[in-house]
C-alpha cells in the first residue's frame, strides 16, 4: 500500500493537487459500481422472465380448463 506524497505546510494548491491525483480506494468503488450495475440488470432480467412464465402457465392453464371433455 503507498503512502500519499507529501506537501509542504500551507500549500493549499498543493494539497488540492494532492488530492485529485490520490487515487487509492478507486478500485474497490469501481468494483462496487460494476456489481451494482449487474445486480440491476440481473433483478430485471429476472423479474421480465417471472412475468413471461406467469403469463405462459395463465394461458396454458385457461386453455386446459376451457376443453371440453365429450366422452
Amino acid at each position: 500500500m503507498q503512502d500519499a506524497p507529501q506537501t509542504k505546510r500551507g500549500d493549499g494548491a498543493g494539497m488540492l493537487m494532492l488530492l485529485l491525483e490520490d487515487e487509492r480506494g478507486n478500485t474497490l468503488a469501481e468494483y462496487a459500481i460494476v456489481t451494482a450495475i449487474f445486480a440491476v440488470a440481473m433483478a430485471g432480467t429476472l423479474h421480465l422472465i417471472s412475468n413471461e412464465l406467469g403469463n405462459n402457465l395463465s394461458r396454458t392453464s385457461n386453455s386446459l380448463t376451457n376443453q371440453s371433455y365429450t366422452p
